[in-house]
């Protein structure tokens, strides 16, 4: 599992975004590079990759390929699991981050009164990527069909399955436009 983590971690591109938390202020290298600051960046990375990975997944089961995704992972790895049991797992994990994320934010060290606030700022511009990436996921035609599906799909929990891939079926249509 840490394979997987440690790819999608890459693939995700979260990182990049945590440095617009900073545009309005100067965070210094002491709090940026500080094992706490890294751990909770690496921990936002997951929460993104699961949200991701749970929300996509419908959509990406109905397309060719999708062997990074967590769900695709958890379902392949222990073989009894079904769809319903791997979202619930990665929900666990997902809420193992969060817990996490809140535990290392309470106890993000001092650096004294002029850099205290900006350290807290950075953290909570952190937050924001992580709920702006969650809540957008719901607001675009990607993932759900359409913004009204989303919206559905994010006031209810419920996702209705699309279908699978079918080659024949694409091959067929294609067939048919000639």
């Amino acid at each position: 599992m840490s394979d997987f983590f440690t790819v999608r971690r890459r693939t995700v591109r979260a990182e990049p975004c945590f440095p617009i938390a900073e545009f309005t202020f100067d965070l210094p290298d002491e709090v940026h590079c500080h094992p706490v600051t890294l751990e909770l960046s690496r921990l936002a990375c997951d929460m993104i990759i699961l949200d991701n990975d749970m929300i996509s997944y419908n959509k990406e089961q109905s397309e060719v390929e999708f062997p990074h995704n967590i769900i695709t992972v958890l379902m392949h790895r222990d073989r009894d699991y079904s769809v319903q049991q791997a979202m619930d797992k990665a929900a666990e994990m997902h809420k193992g981050c969060s817990t996490r994320f809140v535990e290392l934010w309470n106890e993000l060290p001092s650096w004294g009164p002029t850099i205290d606030p900006i350290a807290r700022k950075y953290v909570q511009g952190i937050v924001d990527v992580i709920m702006g990436n969650y809540y957008w996921s719901f607001e675009i035609d990607r993932y759900f069909g359409s913004a009204v599906e989303g919206k559905q799909a994010l006031e209810t929990g419920m996702v209705t399955c699309w279908p699978k891939y079918n080659p024949t079926t694409v091959q067929g249509l294609k067939d048919m436009a000639t």
